[in-house]
């Protein structure tokens, strides 16, 4: 008879930023007591004292416990199979950066696009010259008063609009 698995997700503690876990673990009791195993960058499990460690808060980590499914899920993410945090529908939101004096998308210190992942994560990334779209935080930092100015929903159109406002920010400076 196969063991019967509690599955965890190590976290560094308060993680509010929509990142997904930094391990994976499961947990199974047999005859001989409990046993934890983590899921390893080898693509396997391996016995593991980060679980124990987690739960008893003395790590900047905390454990929680997480769905079989949504376990495969994120072990299929750390394998490289077939996962990805695109949008599922393709589509995405944006928003243009304003000083809170401005509103025209020619003052956008930035623009940025936002998505759910198809795992759930609320997830960002701000348009730069040099590298295109990375991911940032922000989204989060505008809207929780850790940077000042406004956001402005803004369509696609407009965003691709902002990249030829920044080339020729750059042909200027």
């Amino acid at each position: 008879m196969s063991p019967e698995y509690q599955y965890y997700a190590i976290s560094i503690r308060g993680n509010d930023l929509g990142l997904g876990p930094t391990q994976i673990c499961r947990r199974w009791v047999d005859e001989d007591g409990q046993h934890d195993e983590v899921y390893t960058k080898e693509a396997s499990w391996s016995a593991t004292s980060e679980l124990v460690e987690a739960e008893s808060s003395q790590l900047e980590t905390e454990a929680r416990a997480i769905s079989a499914r949504l376990a495969l899920n994120l072990v299929e993410i750390q394998s490289g199979r077939g996962v990805s945090y695109e949008p599922a529908d393709g589509r995405y939101s944006y928003f243009a950066w304003l000083a809170d004096d401005k509103t025209s998308l020619d003052d956008a210190r930035q623009v940025i696009r936002t998505w759910k992942s198809p795992q759930g994560y609320s997830m960002e990334q701000s348009y730069t010259f040099d590298s295109e779209w990375e991911r940032s935080y922000l989204y989060q930092d505008v809207r929780d008063a850790r940077k000042s100015g406004w956001l402005k929903p803004i369509t696609e159109d407009e965003a691709e609009r902002f990249k030829e406002i920044v080339a020729r920010r750059r042909g200027q400076g």
